[in-house]
């Protein structure tokens, strides 16, 4: 006896099929040969799609994905070239490692108890679903898509099939995907917490009269026996205005700026005095905001720049997108990027020739360093890799997602600039991750409405929702133990799905940048254990 549920299933299928089968002939034949067109109006159609507000959250581009699915309905030639899917695939994963190297490689170092969380909960999800596959309750290939799609990774789905998964893994992915979006944002809402971050991260500045020094320090002693991350602006001795340096003293009587986030300011307030007004009458130094256009300039710190003693100037701020900073000795600076220069408006000018400061020259792609490092990213992915039974290789998937994190971290070798600018990476990342999912999608179409029109959609669509729920209401809770702030900690639920949508709700939900932050310390390494679970399941299940 056919249930409620599984009637209500194969009823949408045949309806479906009949539509479908009303298109096909001419309409299919006429879209398999001409694969560009339907490539673009899965495209056209899917991106708009996403955007729409559904529930108070939208499916972002994972729409295309959807589109692709109804388009691949009308027949199983109706499909994309692979090789477009590959180039769409190796884009978006090489460049979301190149933006996500500085993160990565900085959680690894300060953010380890998050981290280990977020990776024991996607454990968890993925050994669940490898049970579920080696006791033969679900078969190989849609375990892989029911974790890729409940956990809403793209990339982890893209390494399955590159291992050898059928085109089960997408249908399954694409059933599971819209739970992966709502099941975080519903415990979120009953479960999360709102009150406790009513402080907003962002840079501020402050001028500051000093008072509590016991005797004339350096800027750099100071530094070194507080570890503050600031940056002083400006020195006032003696009715005198300059811009502070390493061996600049702070004394008693004089005034200074200071520049940090709003916890390490208030700490320099406390250690050295309280707030005063510095009168910008008093000195020919201002502020002036610059573009890091020229490769020469990128990938290198400002310690090695010195621009301080070489062009009596200061960088006291820099903003990568929507992300703005202290600048400290240790920063690095990539093409896009935009830096706040303190100094006279002559020594401004010198350091604008330096850096560039031009959006002609940014907008200039450097397809050597991007060839290049694909290249290294897919002889990387045909190693075979060792394990107890056999080899695996990291495939178009895994080999540029590794190459792009090493090239990311080490910036560049010689005078090839292996970053990207922000917006030539996201630029790329967003091409390349439509191209994939009107891909997959239209490749995989004839097969998932096949499935969903069985007995075994529902439960595959439960399966998915279980493990979402199940991972997110882990996260929310293990935070929780944590003690974060609850921005941060919502962020970090988001990361954790990798799920862009879910950050939007948090960032609307908490009303500051608190959830950014909290995305970005996790999303890195969630990605890279999504991807590398992918393939074992692959392996092993």
């Amino acid at each position: 006896m056919i249930s409620a549920r599984t009637g209500f299933s194969v009823g949408l299928a045949r309806t479906c099929e009949a539509s479908c089968a009303k298109m096909e002939g001419p309409m299919a034949q006429f879209l398999s040969e001409q694969p560009l067109l339907l490539l673009f109006l899965v495209l056209g159609l899917g991106y708009p799609l996403g955007r729409l507000r559904l529930f108070g959250t939208r499916l972002g581009v994972g729409a295309v994905l959807f589109v692709g699915l109804a388009f691949g309905a009308l027949g199983p030639e109706v499909a994309a070239p692979e090789v477009l899917v590959q180039l769409g695939l190796v884009l978006f994963i090489y460049t979301l490692g190149l933006s996500s190297a500085p993160a990565f490689f900085a959680s690894l170092r300060r953010s380890w108890l998050p981290n280990v969380l977020v990776l024991g909960v996607i454990a968890l999800v993925g050994f669940g679903l490898l049970v579920l596959s080696r006791t033969h309750l679900l078969d190989r290939d849609a375990a892989v898509g029911l974790f890729a799609g409940a956990l809403t990774n793209t990339p982890a789905m893209a390494a399955a099939l590159d291992l050898g998964a059928t085109s089960r893994t997408p249908v399954a992915y694409a059933i599971a995907y819209p739970m992966g979006i709502l099941a975080p944002i519903v415990v979120l809402s009953i479960w999360g917490r709102k009150r406790g971050t009513a402080q907003a991260v962002g840079v501020i500045s402050r001028a500051l009269r000093i008072e509590r020094l016991d005797a004339p320090t350096t800027i750099a002693e100071f530094q070194q026996r507080h570890g503050l991350r600031i940056v002083f602006g400006r020195i006032v001795h003696g009715g005198t205005t300059r811009v502070a340096g390493a061996d600049s003293l702070l004394q008693s009587g004089d005034s200074c700026t200071v520049v940090g986030l709003p916890d390490a300011v208030a700490r320099a307030e406390s250690l050295l005095g309280s707030e005063v007004e510095l009168p910008d009458a008093q000195s020919d130094l201002a502020l002036r905001r610059l573009l890091v256009s020229s490769r020469a300039i990128a990938g290198r710190t400002l310690r090695e720049l010195a621009l301080p003693s070489r062009h009596n100037v200061i960088v006291t701020r820099i903003s990568r997108g929507d992300i703005e900073w202290p600048a400290t000795g240790d920063s690095v600076l990539l093409l896009g990027d935009r830096i706040l220069v303190l100094g006279a408006p002559q020594d401004q000018e010198t350091v604008a020739q330096e850096v560039g400061d031009s959006v002609r020259q940014l907008h200039e792609l450097d397809v050597l360093a991007l060839g290049v490092g694909l290249a290294l990213g897919l002889l990387l992915g045909q190693v075979p890799v060792p394990l107890p039974q056999g080899t695996f290789k990291l495939g178009l998937a895994g080999g540029p997602l590794i190459a792009a994190l090493l090239l990311g971290h080490v910036h560049r070798t010689g005078n090839i600039v292996w970053n990207l600018s922000f917006g030539a990476n996201r630029t790329l990342r967003q091409f390349g991750l439509v191209l994939f999912l009107a891909g997959v999608g239209t490749r995989s179409g004839h097969t998932f409405w096949a499935t969903l029109g069985t007995a075994e959609g529902p439960r595959l669509l439960a399966i998915g929702a279980g493990a979402s729920l199940v991972s997110a209401m882990a996260l929310v809770w293990g935070l929780r133990l944590v003690r974060l702030l609850p921005g941060y900690a919502d962020g970090m639920v988001a990361g954790g799905h990798t799920q862009p949508a879910v950050l939007g709700f948090a960032v609307e939900r908490h009303g500051n940048e608190d959830p950014n932050v909290g995305y970005s310390m996790v999303f890195p390494i969630a990605t890279i254990a999504k991807v590398l679970l992918a393939q074992l399941l692959v392996l092993f299940g």
